[in-house]
C-alpha cells in the first residue's frame, strides 16, 4: 500500500546523493559546518563540561568522537553528547521558527559514519534527508510554516525540536544503517517512543529563574532517532505507517495534521536552503527584533 509514512520513507532512502541538487548540497555543507561550529564552541561552557562528565560515566573508549573534546565513546553515547553540544549555546540554525533539526541529524550521522569509516558523500546525504524529513514532519503537524514580505511568520507546531528532530536523527541514521523503506517506516512508528513532548520553552520563558534546559534535551533527540532506526532494524516497530493515523492528533492535541504538506513537491522542492544561520545566540523569535535594533544602531 502506498501510504504517507512509505512514500516519505521512500523518498528519504532511495535518494541518491547525486540527486540533490547542487544548490542543497552547497548549503548542507555551510549547514553542516555551521553545526561543527555550534558544538565545538559549547564544549567550554558549563553544560558543555557536564557533557564531557557524562560521557565519561558513560564509558570512554569506542568508535565515535565527541566534538571538540578528544573523547572516544559509543556510537549512542557520541550521538547524545554531539546533539546536546550542538544547541547549548541556542545558535544552532532554525527552520523558519518551526523547529531545529540540524544538531540531531547530524548527531547521528556523525557517530555512525565515523564507526563505518563512512565517506562525506553519504554523510552529507544523510544529514540533508534527516532535515528534509524534520521540516516536512512540521509541515505534517501543522499550517505550513511561511514567513511573508515584512518577516511576519505563520504557522507554529508548538512540538520544535524536541519531536522532529527525532524523526530527523531516525532519517539520517536509518540512510548510514543501510534500511529499507519499510524499515525506516516502522522507525518512524518507534520515533514516537522518543519523542520530548510539547515545546517547554513556553513556561521557561515565563520562569524568572531560568533553568539550563530551554526546552528539550537535543542529544535525546540525536540519540532517540538514532535507536529508534536500530530497533526497526531490528524488527521492533511502533505504530505502523503512523502518519496515516490520527496518533499524533492524539497526543499532542491542537495540532493539525496535513499529510499534503508532508508531502507537497516531495523531491523537487528542498527545504534545507530557507533555514536561518543565526548571527546572534537566541531564540530564532528574538532575532526579529535584534534585526531591527542592529539596523537602528547603524544608523
Amino acid at each position: 500500500m502506498d501510504t504517507t509514512t512509505r512514500r516519505l520513507a521512500t523518498f528519504a532512502i532511495e535518494t541518491r546523493p547525486e540527486d540533490i541538487p547542487e544548490a542543497v548540497r552547497r548549503s548542507a555543507k555551510l549547514l553542516l559546518l555551521d553545526t561543527l561550529g555550534c558544538a565545538i564552541g559549547a564544549v567550554g561552557t558549563d553544560p558543555g563540561l557536564a557533557v564531557r562528565r557524562m560521557v565519561r560515566r558513560n564509558g570512554i573508549g569506542g568508535p565515535a568522537s565527541v566534538l571538540g573534546t578528544g573523547q572516544k565513546t559509543s556510537v549512542a553515547t557520541a550521538a547524545w553528547a554531539n546533539g546536546r553540544l550542538g544547541n547549548i549555546l541556542d545558535i544552532d540554525e532554525c527552520y523558519k521558527v518551526q523547529g531545529h533539526h540540524a544538531q540531531a541529524s547530524l548527531g547521528a550521522a556523525l557517530a555512525l559514519s565515523e564507526e563505518q569509516g563512512g565517506n562525506g558523500a553519504d554523510l552529507l546525504a544523510a544529514f540533508t534527508l534527516g532535515f528534509e524529513v524534520g521540516v516536512r514532519l512540521g509541515n505534517f503537524l501543522s499550517p505550513r510554516v511561511t514567513v511573508d514580505e515584512q518577516g511576519r511568520t505563520k504557522g507554529w507546531t508548538g512540538l520544535v525540536g524536541p519531536g522532529q528532530g527525532v524523526h530527523a536523527a531516525c532519517t539520517a541514521a536509518s540512510r548510514l544503517i543501510g534500511a529499507t523503506p519499510a524499515e525506516l517506516a516502522d522507525a518512524f512508528g518507534n520515533c514516537a517512543q522518543y519523542m520530548v513532548g510539547r515545546d517547554w520553552s513556553r513556561q521557561w520563558g515565563r520562569d524568572t529563574d531560568l533553568g539550563t534546559f530551554k526546552y528539550a534535551d537535543t542529544g535525546w533527540n540525536a540519540q532517540g532517532g538514532l535507536m529508534a532506526a536500530w530497533h526497526a532494524r531490528e524488527g521492533i516497530r511502533g505504530i505502523r505507517d503512523i502518519f496515516d493515523t490520527d496518533s499524533y492528533a492524539q497526543v499532542f492535541q491542537g495540532v493539525i495534521l496535513d499529510p499534503g504538506a508532508m508531502l507537497a513537491k516531495l523531491g523537487s522542492e528542498w527545504y534545507l536552503p530557507g533555514t536561518s544561520i543565526k548571527f546572534w545566540p537566541c531564540c530564532r523569535w528574538i532575532h526579529y527584533a535584534l534585526t531591527a535594533f542592529d539596523q537602528l544602531l547603524r544608523r
